[in-house]
């Protein structure tokens, strides 16, 4: 993708082999119209260290139901606030 979309897409990984979901959080990670990353199974030291990076960016990390995500589990990561709102409303199912 080399120009940034009007509308971002938004993607949820969810896939039981963590070598897939890392390869594509990789290729799809630095994409700027993309907006929204969700896992699950994250282990703490999958997530500890990318938490201060997506803040920093100004986005917001939890888990699914809000929680802090520095523990792993089911994590949703989102470009801002109001994306954030958004897609734990949509996980709360």
């Amino acid at each position: 993708m080399s120009e940034p979309s009007q509308r971002p897409v938004r993607i949820l990984l969810a896939d039981d082999q963590p070598l897939l979901r890392t390869g594509f959080r990789m290729v799809l990670g630095g994409e700027p119209d993309l907006d929204i990353v969700a896992e699950a199974g994250l282990k703490p030291y999958d997530i500890a260290p990318l938490i201060p990076i997506i803040r920093a960016a100004g986005g917001v990390v939890t888990t699914w139901d809000g929680a802090d995500a520095s523990a792993g589990g089911q994590i949703v990561a989102a470009a801002n606030p109001t994306v954030h709102q958004a897609a734990l409303e949509r996980l709360a199912v």
